[in-house]
């Protein structure tokens, strides 16, 4: 009914949106305030209603046997077109009353007191109301009582909207916080990373190398740590440009990712030089990896002629080894594979004390 639309309807919406309470379930509080109401008017009906933009919801009512009625078929919705209460002692005696919804039909309303409740931005959201079949004259005490009622209703109601409102801008700073973590965890990985490979680099080898041996120490378990230097790569880079220096050890970074587990830590430790940290793994182990990656490097696709490597590998037996001497074991393992004539393997064993 347009009549009962006040001008400001678009804010009063909005208002009553803010509170987030529309379709909740039945609170206790508002429950007792309202059968305080009944009592105090001993009335058969009373009602905590929302007016929304096409019907009248209860957050709370006695007396009524449904949760919400049409906008057009109960007296809330003249309540919210003003600010001050509205008393209808006979429905019968206004024509225009008469023909309201709740009047020609269950439950028969006859007379009627409803007190706006009105938000702090000053828009009228809903009534808290009492009803009975048969007319009335409150009293000065009950009208006041009432308003108070009202008064009490709109403090719970500001209450929950803070803390509705408390709790979304956890929820907000809380996916502000993991996002910032987020992106604090890329930055990181990003200084970890090798950018031209995406390898790990030199620091996060170490850094993984150190929670190994931490590992061992606990466990007693073996792992390896394998060293690849390519052959003359110096003279591709003179013969062939960085171009093609830069995509060769990006294929090889490809390359070392296939040949090895998820488990296993794949990095550049610089220039030409990869290492390999291989957990749970024994000499036998090592070399079978040591080999693929030899095969694999020879049939190596997109370049102008095969790559070799010399390769070196330190298998942790004993777990009382420091981080250096494991590196420095993989290195001389390495050197013994170049003196060999390159495109070799030389393994050694940490027996440490």
């Amino acid at each position: 009914m347009p009549s009962l639309i006040p001008d400001n309807e678009k804010d009063r919406l909005d208002s009553l949106a803010s509170y987030e309470i529309l379709d909740t379930r039945p609170e206790q509080e508002y429950n007792d305030l309202l059968e305080f109401a009944a009592e105090i008017f001993k009335a058969p009906m009373a009602s905590i209603s929302l007016v929304d933009s096409d019907r009248v919801w209860f957050k709370a009512h006695v007396g009524y046997e449904v949760d919400q009625m049409p906008r057009d078929f109960t007296f809330c919705s003249l309540t919210i077109l003003g600010s001050k209460p509205l008393l209808i002692q006979n429905t019968r005696a206004d024509a225009s009353n008469a023909k309201m919804g709740i009047v020609t039909n269950a439950p028969y309303v006859r007379s009627y007191m409803g007190i706006p409740l009105i938000s702090e931005d000053g828009q009228c959201i809903g009534a808290l109301s009492v009803a009975n079949t048969e007319t009335m004259k409150p009293s000065k005490f009950q009208k006041q009582a009432l308003a108070q009622l009202a008064n009490n209703c709109m403090t719970l109601l500001e209450l929950r909207r803070t803390r509705m409102q408390l709790e979304n801008q956890e929820k907000l700073t809380e996916g502000y916080r993991e996002q910032i973590a987020a992106m604090n965890a890329e930055v990181a990985n990003l200084s970890r990373m090798d950018e031209l490979t995406g390898l790990w680099n030199k620091k996060s080898l170490t850094y993984e190398l150190g929670k190994e041996l931490s590992r061992s120490r606990r466990t007693g378990s073996t792992f390896a740590l394998l060293k690849l230097n390519l052959d003359n790569f110096s003279k591709v880079n003179d013969k062939h440009g960085r171009d093609y220096a830069d995509e060769s050890l990006r294929s090889l970074g490809n390359l070392l990712k296939d040949a090895t587990r998820d488990t296993d830590v794949c990095s550049r430790f610089g220039g030409d030089e990869f290492m390999i940290l291989m957990p749970n793994t024994d000499r036998a182990k090592a070399n079978l990896v040591a080999n693929r990656i030899k095969t694999n490097l020879r049939n190596m696709n997109g370049l102008f002629e095969p790559l070799t490597a010399s390769i070196g590998v330190a298998v942790v037996l004993a777990a009382q080894a420091s981080a250096d001497d494991i590196l420095n074991l993989a290195n001389t393992s390495m050197q013994n594979a170049k003196q060999m004539g390159g495109n070799s393997i030389e393994i050694e064993a940490f027996y440490g004390a």
